[in-house]
Formats: structure tokens, C-alpha cells, sequence
């Protein structure tokens, strides 16, 4: 997950005492992300190197073989009925994770499609304090809890809440406030592009998880302003004068 770095917290708890079958958590994601793959199971990824069979799941029966295969989709067979990567599993529960003090993201869509993938990693590696919760909802709750607390920002990009000011000439300086822009990766003063209108890239000259300053740059017509991290975005409207 290229965004990993640009969230020290995340990155930061994301840490594990071992590597299953010596891949690690974020190689891991790599190779689901590659394959589109997501969710309980195991996925072919190849056939040459050590990505061939990954194994990501923790879900076991109580004499721990795997729950009976369903299979989902190509390349892809998920052991765990509720974390069936559709609208719903195949007994029509719609699918949903949720931390429960923070959004409950439903449905295979990107949001939730991210929080499991760091769920299940925080499994595979071991992280500190991440227990088993297969058939235990107390743990579970607290393991989403836990996905929420350091890695929200991670899973669901960049939030602007205001820019000041919103209108003005080029030249002008603005400071754009909101939460996960991400935070410059050691040696960088950036973490994301800041765009004026779709054409007009800013040079931002300050860049904070919750604050970006830039100045409108040369070209910059009346539209969105947007904020691009690792391919997530968000804008708000300004106008030229």
C-alpha cells in the first residue's frame, strides 16, 4: 500500500513480530492490491515467486482447519462467509465493518474493501495486542477499534473542511484545514498534489496531516481545488477574481 509511509501512525502500529510464510503485512497488501483481490482467503498471485500462495486469513474452525471454501470470484477463495466481498454473502447479510466508535463502511466498496485489508495484516504479522477474534465479538469490536484509532486516515484519504480565503487573485496565499493529508515522507516537504481547476498545479509551501498552504499559481481559473494523496481525493470550490 504505496500510502502506508505518509501515515507514521499507521505505519507505525502496522508492525508485527514475524512475516507469514516470510512475507510481510505490507507485501502482503501489495500483492492483493496487484491481483484486485480482497478479503478472508487465498489468492494465487503467481506461479515464479514468493507471492505464489498467500494465505490471508485468520479464520479457522474451533479444531482449526478452514472454513468450507466459497468461491467468490477468479483466482480468489474466501473462508469466511461474513467477510464475503460483495453487496452481501450468500446467505443475503449485506457486508459491513465497523469500529464501534467510527463508521461503518458496507458493501464492497474501497472503504471497506481497506479497512479488512488492514485488519487481516494486523492478524498475519502479529501486531501488539491484536488478538484472535474469530467467533468472539468483544475482541473483534476491539481489533476494529484498534484499524479505526491508527489507521482511519489511511483508509479513507484526505478531508478538506475549509479553504481561507476561497476567493482572491493568482498570488494568493491559502491555507487549506482538514484531517489525512498525510505527512511528508523524511527528506520531502510533500505528501499529495494540490491542483487549481484541473490545470493549474500549486507548490505548496507548508504540508501538514491537517493544514496546506499554497499559493494560486499561474494559469489557476475559477473551479475545484483538489487535494490528491496516493490517489485518494477531496476538493472545495475557488474563485478567481
Amino acid at each position: 500500500m504505496a500510502a502506508l509511509p505518509l501515515y507514521p501512525d499507521c505505519n507505525n502500529w502496522l508492525q508485527g513480530t514475524g512475516a507469514y510464510q516470510g512475507i510481510s503485512g505490507v507485501q502482503q497488501i501489495q500483492a492483493l492490491l496487484a491481483g484486485n483481490n480482497f478479503g478472508h482467503g487465498t489468492v494465487q498471485v503467481g506461479t515464479t515467486n514468493a507471492y505464489n500462495i498467500s494465505a490471508f486469513s485468520g479464520s479457522r474452525n474451533p479444531d482449526g482447519t478452514a472454513v468450507n471454501g466459497i468461491q467468490a470470484f477468479l483466482q480468489f477463495t474466501v473462508n469466511d462467509v461474513g467477510a464475503f466481498f460483495n453487496q452481501n454473502d450468500n446467505q443475503h447479510n449485506a457486508f459491513h465493518t465497523k469500529a464501534p466508535n467510527g463508521p461503518d463502511y458496507r458493501g464492497n466498496n474501497e472503504h471497506a474493501r481497506e479497512f479488512i485489508l488492514v485488519h487481516e495484516t494486523a492478524h498475519q504479522i502479529s501486531v501488539n495486542l491484536f488478538t484472535d477474534d474469530f467467533t468472539d465479538q468483544r475482541a473483534e469490536d476491539a481489533n476494529n477499534q484498534a484499524v479505526n484509532d491508527h489507521c482511519r486516515g489511511l483508509i479513507e484519504g484526505p478531508r478538506i473542511d475549509r479553504l481561507r480565503p476561497n476567493t482572491g487573485p493568482v498570488g494568493t496565499v491559502v491555507t487549506i484545514t482538514g484531517h489525512n493529508f498525510g505527512t511528508p515522507p523524511q527528506g520531502t516537504t510533500v505528501a499529495g498534489t494540490v491542483v487549481f481547476n484541473g490545470n493549474a498545479q500549486a507548490t505548496p509551501t507548508s504540508w501538514s496531516d491537517t493544514q496546506i498552504i499554497v499559493t494560486v499559481p499561474v494559469g489557476a481559473t475559477t473551479g475545484d481545488v483538489v487535494i490528491n494523496v496516493a490517489n485518494k481525493t477531496d476538493n472545495q470550490r475557488f474563485t478567481i477574481q
